[in-house]
């Protein structure tokens, strides 16, 4: 049977545009794939949801797919972008956000942060130019290696600051002297290799002759893994620090700096490998007053577990697990009896830190109740009511050694990662 010309040329021509339109799918598919791999990829990819997040007020959901952004997108109105699952934005080289609204609120978005090991310039993902910002359900994971990360030799840092991820820097002539009300919680924060990048950094030293005050942060149930530098901050009062991870993170995991660090909590923390190898304490507190320290737990670390700098009142640690440091546990010391006084420790768990358990000088009116130490590589209570005796004033002790049942379920517990 003859097959009519006017059929085969139709069936001629359905074949040809399929498989044309076939191999354009996969040629544009293969070309978004190399560009990938390569880091750049165009900022037109969701160019719509972004002009969108640029020029709209309120609520915003974020699209149901991955979003790839290669420049500094700034946000000026007030918005509340939320996501699900789904919602992923790949951040390149030159890519980030710039957050200058009055507020703004992030919720269950996933992002990924690729670098070119090479690339030199800005890696600050969120640069933050205005108070009230709220980052809920957070995933920021890091897929490609800077030049520092990529060696992994920690000989070759630099002793300065590292980059970080959160960043907010005060410039001069500013106008705003209080930065307030931002929370950070229920996140998962992944640097993909070590000794390259911090996480959050708010930094006042900009301003000259003044002080810039941080209040009212929040920094809850998030987990962070690798980074070079956690948490930092300066001059922060009202701030609350509790029930995150962090696991290896070095040049220090939670910082405040400045002489102005009023009636704030940490608590609830653990630490696993704090200094990750290099340097770094879990807590480094610098000109704390009315500050509570509890339940934390500090494994393996690679420095101090807990060290307090230039001068501390009202301070209460309790309730700490400062387990295997390579020196002392607990580290204060104070300049002068005018700048620490008021320090109490009470049921902290000290065990098999090489150096003192604790390390204490110059504090007036020092508290030790019912303290466990445990093969720690000096016996502190002797010092303090002995040879150093001169060094403290009105000190007040119950030797305790007794690990009773409840408390030391709680140590063992406060292993679990």
């Amino acid at each position: 049977m003859l097959i009519n010309p006017v059929i085969t040329l139709f069936l001629f021509l359905f074949f040809f545009i399929s498989c044309s339109k076939e191999k354009n799918e996969t040629s544009e598919k293969n070309s978004l794939e190399t560009k990938k791999i390569a880091g750049r990829l165009p900022s037109t990819t969701c160019s719509g949801f972004f002009e969108e997040l640029k020029n709209t007020e309120g609520k915003i959901k974020a699209p149901k797919q991955t979003c790839y952004l290669d420049q500094k997108l700034v946000l000026k109105n007030p918005l509340e972008l939320e996501g699900d699952e789904s919602s992923k934005i790949i951040v390149t080289d030159g890519g980030g956000f710039i957050l200058d609204s009055s507020k703004l609120v992030f919720k269950n978005i996933s992002f990924e942060w690729q670098r070119n090991q090479n690339y030199e310039g800005n890696q600050t993902l969120f640069e933050l130019k205005n108070t009230n910002i709220l980052f809920e359900k957070i995933r920021i994971d890091s897929v490609v290696s800077l030049k520092q990360e990529y060696n992994r030799n920690p000989e070759k840092l630099s002793i300065e600051a590292p980059p970080f991820w959160i960043f907010r820097s005060f410039i001069e002539n500013e106008k705003t002297k209080i930065f307030s009300n931002l929370i950070i919680k229920d996140g998962y924060f992944k640097n993909s290799s070590y000794y390259s990048v911090g996480f959050l950094y708010i930094d006042p030293k900009n301003i000259k002759n003044e002080k810039v005050f941080f209040t009212d942060f929040l920094f809850e149930n998030n987990f962070l893994q690798n980074f070079h530098a956690g948490v930092y901050f300066s001059n922060c009062e009202n701030c609350l620090v509790k029930k995150n991870k962090f696991y290896r993170v070095s040049f220090g995991n939670v910082v405040f700096s400045g002489t102005d660090n009023k009636k704030s909590v940490i608590e609830e923390n653990r630490f696993i490998y704090s200094g990750n190898g290099t340097s770094g304490d879990a807590l480094t507190l610098s000109g704390i007053e009315n500050f509570v320290i509890q339940k934390n737990t500090i494994l393996n670390g690679s420095c101090y577990g807990i060290a307090i700098h230039d001068h501390a009142k009202e301070v209460i640690l309790s309730e700490n697990i400062i387990v295997g440091g390579i020196t002392d546990g607990l580290y204060i010391p104070g300049s002068s009896y005018t700048n620490f006084h008021s320090i109490t420790l009470e049921k902290n768990f000290f065990s098999n830190n090489r150096g003192n358990a604790f390390s204490l000088s110059n504090i007036k009116e020092l508290n030790l109740f019912k303290n466990i130490l445990v093969n720690n590589g000096h016996f502190v209570y002797n010092s303090i009511l002995g040879k150093n005796e001169n060094n403290y004033t009105g000190v007040n002790y119950t030797d305790y050694h007794v690990l009773n049942k409840a408390y030391w379920g709680r140590i063992l517990s406060s292993f679990k990662f």
